[in-house]
C-alpha cells in the first residue's frame, strides 16, 4: 500500500517521495506534507512497458527545472499515458 512505503521509507529521512498508486493516483510526501495528486487514465492501454521511466524521467526533469510537485505530477503521468498507448 502506499501507506506501507511510505512508513517505510521512513528511517531515510527521504524529503520528498512519490508513490505511483497505479491508474488511481499519485501520492506525494514533501517533509511531512501527504498530498494525493489525481490522474486522468487513458482509454486504451497498449504496452505499459516503460511507463515508469516516463514518468520517473519527465517528473525530475520538471522538479529539476523548478515546477512544483503537482506540476511535475502532471507533467510525468501525461508523459506515461502518451507511452502506454504505444505498442
Amino acid at each position: 500500500s502506499v501507506e506501507a512505503v511510505i512508513e517505510y521509507l521512513k528511517p531515510y529521512r527521504i524529503n520528498e517521495i512519490v508513490v505511483k498508486n497505479g491508474p488511481e493516483s499519485v501520492i506525494t510526501q514533501q517533509n511531512n506534507t501527504l498530498q494525493s495528486h489525481t490522474i486522468i487514465p487513458v482509454k486504451t492501454v497498449v504496452d505499459t512497458t516503460s511507463a515508469g521511466d516516463a514518468f520517473n524521467g519527465v517528473y525530475l526533469g520538471a522538479r529539476l527545472s523548478g515546477k512544483s510537485i503537482a506540476a511535475a505530477v502532471q507533467l510525468g503521468a501525461k508523459a506515461a499515458g502518451a507511452v502506454i498507448q504505444q505498442p
